[in-house]
Formats: structure tokens, C-alpha cells, sequence
């Protein structure tokens, strides 16, 4: 049964995405609002404006029978009858041709004196077809109760002679013959209307070009970044410079970006899983070889030692991936003190006295004011600092000094560490704040770093929004420098 109805569900949901307009292309949606606004303008040409037109046609005829009339009343004798009209008969015709239109001549009584349409009509009394009509003074839309074969507008114009009646002009003209001039009117503002059309499907065609191409354009883009392909060369297709251009600008960004961090992923994975081989090796291999024997009791006690040390390395570096993230995921939280950085530098120098001794290496302080009050996390400026001191020992020539100076720079205080060591090549500079980034000759001297102490290091400047910078010479050694914003120790309690 549902195979039965399952052609039936396909056909349903084609046809309710092809009447839905939620699914319909942007080109075709522009298409349609074209199509609307241009059939909203014709529909109010063919009507408002048709009503309109007629409407002015009426008025105007009004008038232009009305100054007939008055002409005539100027120029003909003011008593109509059946005697003076028939003098000026042929002026009357004449003004009829002239003009276009019908006129009648009737005398007070309203008997038609005079018709220009049928000349056979004469001696008919209007008053026995209409008894108002000689009362009003214009009539739209008439036929005298069908006396006239036509519908027409009338204007009913009274001679007077000392405020007597003595006749009256009728000029008519044929409504049908307004309706055409209507139309006449109107057809000429649809060429027009016609011409404005093809200047607006021009109009969408550029509008499409400007828009919706680069639009395209860039899901295509975006597309192929989706499918992995980071080096998509569409943008350059995008000649403008305005906000398609931005968002193409955008998406390469954001592409390199995700292609780096695919990138450093893999390193990543890579690194860590170097990392954690070296001790799980040897914590698996020496276990293994306690619980089968191979190990005597007697010499047990130096490779659970050795177990003991390597299981630390793993937590020391789980520990340091773990406040690594923390930072990285900007929920760090800052107990900001003011302390005095001088007396920071000399206790965590003092620390590093036996280490240093070991290789011969002296620490050197070098402060521009005996007192420098910082406003920073204590704590982990300490971890900084503690970090950037023992890779100085760590990577410095033996016999060599070290020093840690500090120094006012405007509104921060600068703090500087250098070492007379191996030094980082030039080409590395821009690495060593990467997780897990070891230059060759370093991973030769140092087995027990985890690579993440200078990414520690500079997350926590970053938390602070201060700068940490580094200068480096191969062979010559290496100088790290970072800001903390500095502050007078009266504005706070000393902590």
C-alpha cells in the first residue's frame, strides 16, 4: 500500500514546492515582483486613469459647448423662432461642421426651430419628450427620452430678453465619441506604459547582474568550501566593491581559517599523540616487565620511580591542555590585584637559583624603578613569568646570564626576559606560540616540555589584552617582552 502511494507523495510535494514561494530562486522571486508592479500599473492606467481622462473629456466638452452656445447667442438675434433662424441657417450649419457637434435651435415655447443632425425634425416640441430637460443647464449622459438616436452630453444655454425667455441653443456631443477620445488617450499612455516595461525588464536584468549573480557566485564559493576545497579561485570572479565583495573577502577569510585550523588539528593530533607515546611507552614497558619478572624485586624500586615520573609528565600535560582551553574558550576569569612586578620578578628568580647553578647560569635583574605596580591577575602572571624563566634556563648556553629587566613605556610597564642561548630561526619566529611547537634542535635538548608553555604564556597576555612580543638571533638567543597596564600603588591595597 504505501509503495502504492508513494508516487502519488512525490508528485504532492513537487507541485507544493513549485506553488510555494519559499522555494523559488531570488531571480524568479524579483521576476514575479516585476511582473506585479508592472501589472498594477497597467491595471491603474486602464482604470484611474481611464476614469480620470474621461472625466476631464466631460468637463472639457462641457465647456466647449457652452462657448458654442455663447457665441452663438452673441452673433444671432436674440428672439428664436422658426423666421430669424431661418436666416442664419447656414451659420448655424456651419458652426455644427466646424465644431463636431449637434445643435438645436428652439424657441421659448421648445419647439425645435432648428436641428443640424435631421433637418426633418424641426417643428417637434423638446417638452413633449422631456419636460425638465429645458430646465437644467447640462445634462451628462442624455437622449432627450429617446428622441436623439444617441447617447449625448447637453448643454442647455436660455437667450433672455429683459429677463424673458426667448429661445434656446442646445449643443450636443456624442458620449461615444468621448469614450473613443478616452481610449485614444489611454492607449497612448500604454505605448508609453509598453516602453517603461521593456525599460524595466532592462532594469531587472542589471539588478540581476548586480545582485544575484555575484550572489550565486558566492554559494558556489562557499560550496566548495564546504566540500573541502579551501583554494576555490571564484572570488576573483567578483569584480565589485561593495558588500558582495566583502562577503566574498569574508568567506576566503573564513575558509583559510578553517583550513588552518584542519591544519592544526592534524598537528595537533599528531603532537599529542608523540607526546603521549613516549611515557605510556615506557610506563607499559616497564610494568610489563616488573609483572613477568624480568625486573628483579631488588631494582624494582628505581622503575616504579621512573613510572611515577612519567605518569607526572602525562599529568602535567593534561593539566596544561586543560588550562590552554580554558583560556581559549574565553571563560578565563581574572582576580585583578595591583602588586609590585619588581618584587615578583626577584621571588620567582630566587626559585630558579638552583636550576641555574646546575648549568652555571646567572640571573641579572635589571629594574628602571626599584617599585613598578602593575594592575594584573597575580597568579597567572606569575605562571608567565615562571614559564619565560625556565625556557631562558633551558634553552641558554652554560656559563651564560639571563636578564630580566623591567621598564615604564608610557601608561604600561614593559617586562623583558632574555637569555644568551640557541635562539629560534628566523623562519620559526611566528611559531613558537603554537600548542605543541618544537624546533628540531629544541626536541633534541628538551625531553621533558610539553610545548604548551608559550601558549599558556600567550593566552594569558591575551586575557589581559596586553602584547607579548619576541626577538630572536640563532645562536645569539632569544628576548620575550609583554605589557601589563601600570598603576599607582595609592590608588589600591598592595596585594
Amino acid at each position: 500500500m504505501k509503495t502504492f502511494f508513494r508516487p502519488i507523495f512525490f508528485i504532492k510535494k513537487k507541485l507544493g514546492r513549485l506553488f510555494s514561494f519559499s522555494y523559488i530562486s531570488l531571480n524568479v522571486k524579483l521576476f514575479f515582483c516585476y511582473l506585479f508592479l508592472i501589472a498594477m500599473m497597467f491595471l491603474f492606467l486602464n482604470t484611474y486613469a481611464n476614469t480620470a481622462m474621461q472625466s476631464k473629456l466631460r468637463k472639457d466638452t462641457e465647456a466647449h459647448l457652452y462657448t458654442i452656445c455663447s457665441v452663438l447667442s452673441n452673433e444671432l438675434p436674440k428672439t428664436i423662432s422658426e423666421k430669424t433662424i431661418t436666416a442664419s441657417e447656414e451659420k448655424l450649419k456651419l458652426t455644427a461642421s466646424l465644431t463636431n457637434c449637434h445643435i438645436l435651435a428652439a424657441d421659448k415655447n421648445g419647439k425645435l426651430c432648428f436641428d443640424s443632425g435631421t433637418p426633418n425634425r424641426t417643428g417637434t416640441v423638446i417638452s413633449d419628450f422631456d419636460k425638465d430637460f429645458l430646465t437644467q443647464t447640462t445634462i451628462h449622459d442624455t437622449t432627450i427620452h429617446n428622441m436623439l438616436p444617441y447617447h449625448a452630453c447637453a448643454v442647455i444655454y436660455p437667450l433672455t430678453n429683459d429677463f424673458q425667455i426667448t429661445g434656446y441653443f442646445i449643443a450636443l456631443y456624442p458620449v461615444s465619441d468621448m469614450k473613443v477620445n478616452s481610449i485614444e488617450y489611454t492607449d497612448i499612455y500604454n505605448i508609453c506604459f509598453i516602453y517603461y516595461s521593456i525599460l524595466l525588464i532592462f532594469v531587472f536584468l542589471v539588478l540581476s547582474f548586480m545582485t544575484v549573480r555575484p550572489l550565486k557566485q558566492n554559494i558556489k564559493m562557499l560550496q566548495s568550501f564546504s566540500s573541502g576545497k579551501y583554494e576555490d579561485k571564484r572570488k576573483r570572479k567578483i569584480h565589485t566593491r561593495d558588500e558582495y565583495e566583502e562577503l566574498a573577502e569574508t568567506a576566503t577569510f573564513l575558509a583559510m581559517e578553517l583550513k588552518n585550523l584542519e591544519d592544526y588539528q592534524k598537528k595537533f593530533i599528531a603532537n599529542i599523540s608523540h607526546d603521549l607515546r613516549s611515557p605510556l611507552t615506557s610506563i607499559k614497558g616497564y610494568a610489563e616487565a616488573m609483572a613477568d619478572g624480568t625486573i628483579p624485586p631488588e631494582m624494582q624500586d628505581k622503575y616504579l620511580n621512573i613510572i611515577i615520573y612519567e605518569a607526572a609528565r602525562l599529568s602535567k600535560l593534561s593539566q596544561s591542555l586543560l588550562t590552554l582551553n580554558s583560556y581559549e574558550t574565553r571563560n578565563a576569569m581574572l582576580t585583578i590585584s595591583i602588586f609590585d612586578m619588581n618584587a615578583m620578578i626577584r621571588q620567582t628568580a630566587l626559585s630558579f637559583e638552583g636550576t641555574g647553578r646546575k648549568k652555571g647560569i646567572q640571573i641579572h635583574l635589571l629594574f628602571e624603578e626599584p617599585s613598578l605596580f602593575v594592575s594584573a591577575d597575580k597568579a597567572k602572571i606569575e605562571q608567565v613569568l615562571y614559564n619565560l624563566l625556565d625556557n631562558a634556563i633551558k634553552f641558554s648556553y652554560e656559563n651564560k646570564t639571563i636578564r630580566i629587566a623591567t621598564k615604564i613605556k608610557g601608561t604600561k610597564a614593559m617586562v623583558s626576559v632574555k637569555d644568551n642561548g640557541i635562539g629560534i630561526p628566523k623562519e620559526s619566529l611566528h611559531k613558537v606560540f603554537d600548542r605543541f611547537y618544537k624546533i628540531d634542535s629544541s626536541r633534541g635538548r628538551d625531553k621533558k616540555g610539553t610545548g604548551l608553555g608559550l601558549a599558556i604564556t600567550k593566552e594569558i597576555i591575551n586575557a589581559h589584552k596586553e602584547t607579548i612580543t619576541v626577538v630572536s638571533t640563532k645562536g645569539a638567543g632569544t628576548e620575550f617582552t609583554f605589557s601589563l597596564s601600570l598603576r599607582n600603588s595609592s590608588e589600591f591595597p598592595i596585594k
